[in-house]
């Protein structure tokens, strides 16, 4: 009985001492875990012996851009295979074979093994608390950067809608004075003057034809001097209209210069505001309608001011021609 009991302890013994020396080829041979760094990555390595294989756990934390914004990815591979005296005959999931060697110190692949590494590329040594760290590492400073980033388009947007609502205001102050000035330039009409001075001019030729035909008849002087008198009553009323006509012309001309400015300008402003305006069809057909009548009216000023230095330059000469005439007979 004594014997069957130290048989038992001695089998034991002989089982604990082969888990013992398992345990300790294992330790020697294999690290808690493995680690690969890069600014804008995380590669975590685990080596799991298996009964009859051995599992190569990869975790991966990368940066990547998504929404326009970096955030971490996580992506986990599992490699399987063999492991003898330090070298690793692995298979991915997709059934690529990779090889690579594995010591207390570091765990290096040999050749392709995953697309985004380079062959030969070495996870050294590490412990499970100090991946953890790297890894809460990276995440805060990629959350940091989003963050900022947020904050930077937040900034930008609203820096970009503070200066629409800039040009959209100056483009509506626009628009009311075109509209304005093309009320101005309606009552600015020199057509009328124009008519009038026709007429005086039509008098003046009449009166200083009828005077030539009198010649030198001296009973005729006092019927002379009452054509003169009518003459110099109509030269008067030129004298008025040219005044009249000369303020005309300049209000014309300086509305002219102040319209072609602000019709140039609220272009500029249409093109840079008509993408992102709301109600896009009403604003554009006010726009339209408000660029279309400064257009109209600015071309009719040019016309009204071409007909008033033509009565300004020709007209007055001719009257004072009729006149200079009559009075020299």
């Amino acid at each position: 009985m004594k014997k069957k009991h130290v048989v038992i302890i001695a089998a034991l013994l002989i089982l604990i001492a082969a888990g013992f020396a398992v345990w300790s080829f294992t330790a020697v041979r294999l690290a808690e875990g493995y680690v690969y760094e890069e600014e804008n990555r995380v590669l975590h390595a685990k080596v799991i012996p298996g009964k009859e294989n051995v599992t190569v756990e990869l975790q991966e934390a990368k940066v990547e851009t998504i929404d326009d914004l970096p955030a971490v990815t996580n992506t986990t591979y599992i490699f399987t295979g063999s492991l003898e005296e330090g070298k690793l005959s692995l298979t991915t999931q997709q059934g690529q074979a990779v090889a690579a060697a594995v010591t207390p110190d570091e765990l290096v692949f040999h050749g392709q093994w995953l697309e985004q590494y380079e062959p030969e590329t070495k996870l050294v040594a590490t412990q499970t608390t100090a991946y953890n760290e790297k890894l809460v590492a990276l995440n805060q400073r990629v959350s940091e950067r989003a963050e900022d980033i947020k904050k930077q388009r937040a900034e930008q947007k609203a820096k970009e809608a503070a200066e629409l609502a800039k040009k959209v205001e100056q483009l509506t102050k626009l628009e009311a004075d075109i509209a304005e000035n093309v009320k101005y330039l309606s009552d600015l009409n020199v057509s009328e003057d124009q008519a009038i001075y026709e007429q005086h001019l039509a008098d003046l030729q009449a009166l200083s034809e009828e005077i030539a035909a009198l010649g030198q008849d001296t009973g005729m002087s006092e019927v002379k001097s009452s054509m003169v008198a009518s003459m110099s009553a109509v030269m008067d009323g030129i004298h008025v209209l040219d005044a009249s006509i000369g303020q005309k012309a300049k209000s014309i001309s300086n509305i002219i210069e102040i319209m072609q400015g602000d019709l140039n300008q609220a272009e500029v402003l249409w093109s840079q505001v008509k993408e992102q305006i709301a109600d896009k069809e009403n604003r554009t057909k006010k726009y339209n309608e408000v660029a279309q009548a400064g257009k109209e009216a600015l071309g009719k000023a040019k016309q009204e001011l071409a007909a008033a230095n033509k009565i300004l330059n020709g007209y007055k000469s001719k009257a004072e021609g009729y006149y200079r005439k009559a009075t020299a007979n």
